[in-house]
């Protein structure tokens, strides 16, 4: 239908349901896959890229941490002859606090999850970030170092993500954050050779580790399949689908625009809605529907809250309380 309209679709974002990936997988007779030729382009031979949301990486890959030696201790994630545990970055915690110098944003809510806070992508962004991952280098000695190196990986694999505008990476000093212009870009090279890279060598170091391990044994020493495969399809698909874009005219690529936010924020606005009501008739969603758009002058000027980051917008609507004007009638002579 959307191309019956003229519109090219490129890519497919999804999370990183089982039932996603088997989806993604029936392309490829069952193996793993990060595109598709697109059946209905009529114009040139296209792709169809299937690309995981970053956000939900980044949560499942800290969740997979929080579990590595601690919690539910479901996983104790090893490579280069190094524990990669979340009892490191509990230590960086409480050094941080005890020192009182604020060097990174962590709080209890960032080492204590609950079934709210697991869902948090700002919580999971701010784990995996360059000043945690720095100050871990610095002070958490030999053990930590692998942890430190993970985690600034996945903060640059983050950023080259989650670009959003034109000048972010200009105030925040950040060049992972500019926009993609060029078909050479450095950030390819990062992404598909050292991020990708180092997560195949620790499946492979994980793999060919020396000892009577168990299967179960080794799963617990590297990511959960879902989230390598989504690491896997997301890397490949990103790449080159932003350069497809490139080499077609597009003067720059903000790659947060592969994410499936604005989605989750306009039906988290239903299921707020229709609060109880999980299951709503095609008529309840349409009126739902309508009255969103009704008021969409202040829906809009919410932020909503639930697991996704949210999405700044320019106040263009002024919303008053203050009485209308009266309306003098014309007498009647």
């Amino acid at each position: 239908m959307l191309q019956h309209f003229f519109l090219q679709v490129i890519a497919s974002t999804s999370d990183k349901a089982s039932a996603n990936q088997r989806l993604y997988r029936m392309h490829n007779d069952g193996k793993m896959c990060y595109k598709t030729p697109n059946l209905f382009a009529t114009d040139q031979q296209r792709y169809l890229y299937f690309i995981s949301d970053a956000p939900h990486l980044v949560k499942t890959v800290r969740n997979n941490l929080a579990s590595s030696g601690w919690g539910k201790n479901t996983k104790y994630l090893w490579n280069n002859e190094k524990d990669i545990l979340w009892r490191h970055i509990v230590d960086i915690y409480r050094h941080d606090s005890e020192s009182q110098l604020s060097m990174t944003k962590l709080t209890s809510d960032h080492i204590h999850l609950t079934p709210h806070s697991v869902m948090n992508v700002k919580l999971a962004a701010q784990v995996l970030s360059y000043s945690v991952g720095s100050l871990l280098m610095a002070y958490g000695g030999e053990q930590g170092q692998e942890t430190a190196k993970f985690i600034l990986l996945m903060d640059r694999f983050f950023d080259c993500l989650n670009v959003r505008s034109i000048q972010e990476g200009h105030h925040k000093r950040k060049a992972d954050l500019l926009p993609f212009r060029t078909l050479n870009d450095q950030r390819f090279e990062f992404l598909e050779r050292e991020f990708l890279g180092y997560v195949l060598a620790w499946k492979q170091a994980v793999d060919s580790r020396p000892g009577n391990f168990k299967k179960s044994e080794r799963n617990k020493m590297f990511l959960t399949d879902q989230t390598f495969e989504g690491l896997w399809t997301t890397v490949h698909s990103t790449i080159e689908a932003t350069q497809y874009l490139l080499s077609n005219g597009v003067e720059f690529v903000l790659t947060h625009t592969f994410c499936q936010d604005p989605l989750e924020e306009h039906f988290g606005r239903h299921r707020g809605l229709g609060r109880r009501a999980d299951n709503p008739s095609l008529w309840i969603f349409g009126y739902q529907e309508n009255k969103i758009r009704l008021q969409r002058s202040l829906a809009m000027a919410m932020q909503p809250k639930g697991n996704t980051r949210g999405v700044k917008r320019s106040a263009d609507v002024v919303i008053s309380v203050s009485p209308l004007k009266k309306v003098r009638r014309p007498r009647n002579k």
